[in-house]
């Protein structure tokens, strides 16, 4: 779903991309999807990452691929600099940028014109508008969400969808513009926003922070049982989205937006009112049994391959934990505690989370205090001068 609101027009593949070359930053599945992807469709692809493999054996929206050291050139950290690549394709989580961005931009890259960064959302608000500053010669856009739904299973890796998503350029137009639209024609459905709050904090369009906490979280509500024992249980996440599962997605939605709107200093749009209202249908709507049938076979036709194979291991389920609870809702309720932003709902999910005995270590414990020592009025400053360069 691509919803409207204060965002431009929608981006949609149409003519063949330009001849961009794209050095693809990142190990996991999504690298492996993005790599995948852009030599499906012609493009020039370089892949930098802590681990990256090759040969890459994928089964691409149905057809089998393999990526192989003919196809992609492949290089870590220390030696990327010498590859004369446009643009890069950032797609590990916002949490580690602070890490490895230093070692990626350590050696000068002057043939470097655009970065976009696919998971920025949350504590995202703290890193990349300064690292923006500090390279002003490149063209950085931001995404709230994963391009792809991708999945490795015996060593094969699964991806079955292509995700639309918001994007917000740091800088306005330029080549971070440039990049987006090759990406748009490669088959993305990408849609701009004028806000930055939109992108970080999610206020039009819900992400993985959203989404896979809030299914996490009512999965707690009816097995109480893996409340106690997160990781060790085997669970697969998108088998059973039920009227919980929406319930919470738009209740917690809805309070994110409310602390965009404070953030910018908005009254509600017409998109803030639909989601007020839907969430309020919600919390008065009765379990009925029948609306969880329906929806369980529309997940099933939705998303038919996750629903099989989507199994959250305990290193699926850490990701899920501090990507998106610690670094992404952790941060939008402390902001909006700052703000003086009533949020009931988020309260309960994030102290259900603090609750639970797989996360309760000094380690974890320590994690719940990450943002303590945020300036949160110079990002609020910041995200409202952000905005008034676009206007």
């Amino acid at each position: 779903m691509v919803t409207q609101g204060r965002s431009d027009k929608l981006l949609r593949a149409s003519d063949p991309p330009r001849a961009w070359k794209i050095c693809v930053v990142g190990s996991g599945d999504t690298a492996k999807a993005a790599v995948v992807h852009f030599l499906a469709h012609g493009l020039e692809v370089v892949w930098t990452g802590s681990n990256p493999k090759l040969p890459i054996k994928a089964e691409y929206l149905g057809d089998p691929r393999e990526a192989t050291e003919a196809d992609v050139i492949r290089t870590d950290y220390d030696s990327v600099h010498r590859e004369p690549f446009d643009a890069m394709f950032v797609t590990y989580p916002h949490m580690v940028l602070e890490e490895k961005m230093p070692k990626l931009f350590s050696k000068p890259m002057p043939h470097l014109r655009a970065v976009y960064f696919m998971f920025t959302f949350g504590d995202a608000m703290k890193y990349i508008p300064q690292l923006a500053m500090e390279y002003p010669a490149v063209d950085f856009a931001v995404g709230n969400f994963s391009f792809f739904h991708a999945k490795t299973k015996l060593e094969t890796v699964h991806i079955t969808k292509l995700m639309p998503s918001q994007y917000y350029l740091l800088h306005g137009e330029g080549p971070g513009h440039d990049f987006v639209k090759c990406l748009s024609a490669t088959g993305f459905k990408l849609q701009r926003t004028q806000m930055a709050s939109d992108i970080f904090l999610n206020c039009t369009f819900y992400s993985n922070m959203i989404w896979h906490p809030s299914l996490w979280y009512a999965h707690f509500l009816k097995d109480p049982r893996e409340v106690n024992d997160l990781i060790n249980t085997e669970t697969y996440l998108y088998r059973d989205i039920s009227l919980q599962s929406w319930r919470t997605i738009y209740q917690i939605w809805n309070e994110i937006k409310q602390v965009g709107q404070a953030v910018d200093c908005r009254r509600p749009t017409w998109h803030d009112r639909i989601i007020g209202i839907v969430a309020r249908a919600f919390t008065w709507m009765p379990n009925f049994s029948w609306l969880n049938t329906v929806l369980l076979r529309y997940n099933h036709s939705q998303w038919p391959w996750l629903s099989m194979n989507y199994h959250c291991d305990a290193k699926v389920k850490r990701k899920h934990f501090e990507r998106d609870v610690i670094h992404g809702l952790l941060f939008c309720l402390n902001l909006g505690e700052h703000l003086e932003v009533r949020m009931p709902y988020l309260t309960a999910l994030v102290e259900e989370y603090r609750g639970l005995q797989c996360f309760c270590n000094e380690s974890d414990a320590k994690l719940f205090e990450t943002h303590a020592d945020a300036n949160f009025p110079a990002l609020i400053q910041l995200s409202r001068d952000l905005n008034s360069r676009q206007k």
